[in-house]
C-alpha cells in the first residue's frame, strides 16, 4: 500500500503543478497544437496500452493459445494503415480533432451529433474496461475490494483530467509510459524465469486445439482493423501534434509498442495455463500470474505500473468524452451561451459516472472492447470514410447516412442486449445492415430526384 500511496501523491503533485487558467476549448482539449514528436509518441503509446492489451489479451492468450494472434495481426494492420493514410491528413485539418468534427466537414451538424453520440458510447465502454481491470489489479495486488479499487482509480483520474485538461493528461502519460514499459518487461522476465523459458511456453501453446472459424477470423479483421481508422484518441493527439510528420511517426511508434506488448501478453497468458490450468476467469489471469511469479517486494511497484497504464487510457477517453459532449453534441444543439470548457468538464464527470455503471453490464474486458469497436464501426465508419475522402465537398445523401448509422449501431446494441451470440460476430451483421441501408436509400433518393427532374 505504501507504493500505491506514493503514486497517488506524485499524480496529485503533477495535477496541481503549474496549473494555469485554461482559456478556450482548444487549449483544454488540444494544448494549442504544440506537441512535439516525443510528447506525441509517448502519449499515444501510453493511451494505447490499456486493459484490453494487458489483462484482456493476456486472458485471450490463456484461453486460446497461439490462436489469439488472430486479434493482434489485424490490430497492427489498423495502426499502421492509420499512420500511413490518415494521421497526417487529420493533422492538417482545421477542424478535425474529433470524429464528429471530421464528419461535420462533409455532412450537416445533425449527422455529426448522431455520430458523436455513438463515439461517446464507445469512450464510455473503453473506460469501463479499464475500470474493470483496475479493480482486479487493486484486489489481487493491494487487497483493495474490486469496486473500491476501481473507484479510487476513477476518482484520481478524473481529478487531474478536470484540473489541467489535455496538458495534464500528456504530462501524466509520459510518466505512466515509462512505468508501463519497465513494469511489463520485468513481469516478462520473472515469468520466463519461473516457468522455464520460451521452450516451456511453446510446449504449453502446442497443447491447444484450433479455436476460431474462418467467420470468426474475418470478424476479428473487421473489429480490430477498421475501427482504428476512427480511433478518437488518435484523432485528438494527431490534431495536437505540431506537424503531419510528427503525427504519422507518433502513431507508427504505437505499432512498435503494440508488437512488443503482444509478445508479453502472450507469454503471460501461456504462463497462466502452465501455472493454474484452464479454470481461471480470463480477466484474472494477468493479476494471478503477477501474484505467483513476482517477489513480494516488487508486487506493489509493478502493480502500480499496471495501474498507471489503465489510468493513462482512462484519462484520454474521459477527456474525449467530455470534449465530445461539449463540442460535438451540446454546442450544435444550441448551448452556445455556456462556457465550452466548463461544459467539457461537466462532460468528463458525466462520462466517468456512465463508465462506472457500465462496467457491471459486460462479461469481461475483451467482450467489452469488442462491443465498443463493433458499435463504432457499424455506426460511424461509412460517413467517416466518405468524409475523409470528400476533399471538402458537401455530401447530399444525409438521410441515407442517418438511417445507415442508426441501423448499424442499433443492430450491435440489440445483438448484445438480446444475447444473440458471440459479440465479435455482431460487427458483421452491423456493417451488413449499415451498408445495405446506405446503398438502398441512396439509390431510392437518386431515383426520386431523377423522377422529379422529369
Amino acid at each position: 500500500m505504501f507504493s500505491l500511496s506514493v503514486y497517488i501523491a506524485v499524480l496529485s503533485i503533477i495535477g496541481f503543478w503549474k496549473v494555469k487558467v485554461i482559456r478556450g476549448f482548444n487549449a483544454y482539449f488540444l494544448s494549442e497544437k504544440r506537441l512535439g514528436l516525443l510528447e506525441t509518441s509517448l502519449t499515444l503509446a501510453s493511451s494505447w496500452v490499456d486493459s484490453a492489451i494487458i489483462l484482456g489479451f493476456a486472458g485471450y492468450c490463456y484461453a486460446f493459445g497461439y490462436d489469439a494472434i488472430w486479434i493482434a495481426i489485424p490490430t497492427s494492420i489498423g495502426v499502421y494503415t492509420f499512420s500511413i493514410f490518415f494521421a497526417g491528413k487529420i493533422n492538417l485539418m482545421r477542424n478535425g480533432f474529433t470524429v464528429g468534427e471530421v464528419i461535420g466537414r462533409t455532412y450537416s451538424r445533425r449527422i455529426s451529433v448522431v455520430s458523436s453520440i455513438f463515439v461517446l458510447f464507445y469512450s464510455v465502454a473503453l473506460i469501463a474496461t479499464n475500470l474493470m481491470a483496475s479493480g482486479y489489479v487493486m484486489e489481487a495486488i493491494f487487497g483493495v475490494p474490486f469496486i473500491y479499487g476501481a473507484l479510487i482509480v476513477l476518482l484520481l483520474t478524473v481529478f487531474y483530467t478536470l484540473l489541467g485538461g489535455f496538458k495534464k493528461v500528456v504530462e501524466t502519460d509520459i510518466l505512466q509510459f515509462f512505468l508501463i514499459m519497465v513494469g511489463m518487461l520485468l513481469v516478462l522476465a520473472f515469468v520466463l524465469r519461473n516457468i522455464g523459458g520460451l521452450t516451456r511456453l511453446h510446449d504449453v501453446a502446442l497443447s491447444y486445439s484450433p479455436a476460431f472459424s474462418r467467420l470468426d477470423i474475418l470478424s476479428f479483421f473487421i473489429v480490430f482493423t477498421l475501427p482504428l481508422w476512427a480511433n478518437p484518441s488518435f484523432y485528438q493527439v494527431c490534431s495536437a501534434a505540431d506537424s503531419p510528420k510528427t503525427a504519422r511517426l507518433g502513431v507508427a511508434f504505437v505499432g512498435l509498442v503494440d508488437f512488443l506488448l503482444t509478445f508479453v501478453a502472450l507469454a503471460i497468458g501461456l504462463a497462466g495455463a502452465a501455472l493454474f490450468g484452464t479454470s481461471l476467469p480470463q480477466d484474472m489471469v494477468f493479476p494471478k500470474v503477477m501474484d505467483a511469479v513476482l517477489p513480494s517486494n516488487l508486487k506493489g511497484i509493478l502493480g502500480i505500473a499496471i495501474i498507471s497504464a489503465l489510468m493513462s487510457t482512462s484519462d484520454s477517453y474521459l477527456l474525449i468524452g467530455g470534449g465530445i459532449l461539449a463540442h460535438d453534441i451540446l454546442y450544435p444543439l444550441g448551448f452556445h451561451y455556456f462556457d465550452e470548457v466548463k461544459l467539457a468538464k461537466l462532460g468528463v464527470l458525466l462520462t466517468a459516472v456512465l463508465s462506472l455503471f457500465s462496467m457491471f453490464w459486460f462479461d469481461n474486458i475483451i467482450d467489452t472492447a469488442i462491443f465498443a469497436f463493433s458499435l463504432f464501426a457499424s455506426s460511424s465508419l461509412i460517413p467517416l470514410l466518405v468524409s475523409l475522402n470528400s476533399r471538402g465537398r458537401e455530401a447530399k445523401d444525409e438521410l441515407s447516412v442517418l438511417i445507415s448509422m442508426a441501423g448499424g449501431g442499433t443492430t450491435v446494441i440489440l445483438w448484445k442486449v438480446l444475447n444473440l451470440g458471440d459479440t465479435s460476430i455482431s460487427v458483421l451483421y452491423g456493417l451488413m445492415v449499415s451498408g445495405t441501408l446506405w446503398l438502398l436509400f441512396s439509390v431510392m433518393l437518386k431515383l426520386l430526384l431523377a423522377k422529379r427532374t422529369f
